[in-house]
């Protein structure tokens, strides 16, 4: 009598940007003795298109919902974090180069430090960018629920373009307090694969890639606010 075996399973692989992403795997199973204590399957290494995991139907699928989730799930996450980990880091920066406290005779605190929110916004703006792009061409609640992996995180990474109101603006330390969520979020899978039995090395590299990714990535987006700013401040010069 010949039995089959099924194994779910990852393939631990790099992207481009150097981040290590368990990779899915399609699992074909192969005729194996009932007596037999080891068997191995063959194991086919399937690309997002390949897999159709973008749109998948668990039920049609080779790989299991568990499996499937926690892929998308730790790339949301991960989607969340390069955003938004970095901001607090940069909101200290600027205000010990600006100072603390905005005020007639204290130029650069006067102008810096108000952009900090406007920058988080457009940060906000771009990952709303990416969410709608993911949802493309079907915007129907079914999808969005279907493809939504970590909605109160990804609720709450949205809820950074209210920055752009100006009654928000005006209290940039709102803005600090909404980022630091993720920044937590960093830390403690920082510290938990560090306080493991065996840490991940793998995992460890990524959380300190993902972090200074967000930083550069918020440094370049406050970067391009306060180029904007200069541009109107010479057009309409203050008198």
């Amino acid at each position: 009598m010949v039995g089959t075996r099924k194994y779910n399973t990852y393939q631990k692989e790099t992207n481009r940007s150097g981040i290590f992403i368990p990779v899915p795997v399609k699992i074909i199973p192969v005729p194996t003795h009932p007596s037999s204590p080891t068997g191995s399957p063959f194991i086919v290494p399937c690309s997002r298109k390949q897999c159709n995991l973008a749109d998948r139907d668990p039920f049609q699928s080779g790989l299991s919902d568990n499996m499937d989730y926690s892929i998308f799930s730790y790339i949301q996450r991960l989607e969340l974090m390069a955003l938004f980990s970095g901001y607090p880091l940069l909101y200290a920066l600027i205000h010990s180069v600006a100072g603390n406290r905005p005020s007639k005779k204290n130029r650069r605190a006067e102008w810096l430090i108000p952009l900090l929110p406007i920058s988080y916004a457009l940060l906000g703006t771009f990952y709303l960018w990416l969410q709608l792009r993911n949802f493309y061409p079907d915007y129907s609640f079914e999808k969005i629920n279907r493809v939504t992996h970590q909605p109160y995180l990804q609720i709450w990474g949205l809820l950074s373009v209210a920055w752009w109101i100006p009654a928000l603006r005006r209290r940039p330390s709102l803005s600090l307090l909404h980022s630091l969520v993720f920044f937590f979020l960093l830390i403690r899978d920082f510290f938990l694969q560090l306080s493991g039995v065996s840490a991940d090395n793998n995992m460890v590299g990524n959380d300190m890639k993902i972090y200074t990714d967000s930083l550069i990535v918020n440094v370049c987006a406050f970067g391009l606010v306060v180029l904007t700013s200069l541009v109107f401040r010479r057009r309409n010069p203050v008198r």
